[in-house]
């Protein structure tokens, strides 16, 4: 029996599906042959929103000086804080 599956899709790019046993975060990248890529498995949103934080910091800057680094990174976790409430 297949498990039911809940998406919450956090923008064109980003999704994360939900089931009885985690939170999946996937991107969507169309430009690939597989198009979706499963980046990790999370015990809940929180962790899964903090993964794409990271995911985002990792991939998708390029050279930062620390403090341009520390000011996305404030403004990433801004946004998971709001994204929460």
């Amino acid at each position: 029996m297949k498990s039911k599956k809940t998406t919450i899709r956090i923008d064109d790019t980003y999704r994360v599906e939900v089931d009885s046993y985690n939170y999946t975060l996937i991107k969507h990248v169309p430009e690939t042959k597989i198009h979706d890529v499963m980046i990790g498995y999370y015990p809940s949103l929180h962790h899964a929103l903090v993964g794409l934080k990271r995911q985002k910091l990792a991939t998708e800057l390029t050279e930062l000086t620390i403090d341009e680094y520390i000011d996305k990174l404030r403004k990433l976790e801004d946004w998971v804080s709001i994204k929460e409430k």
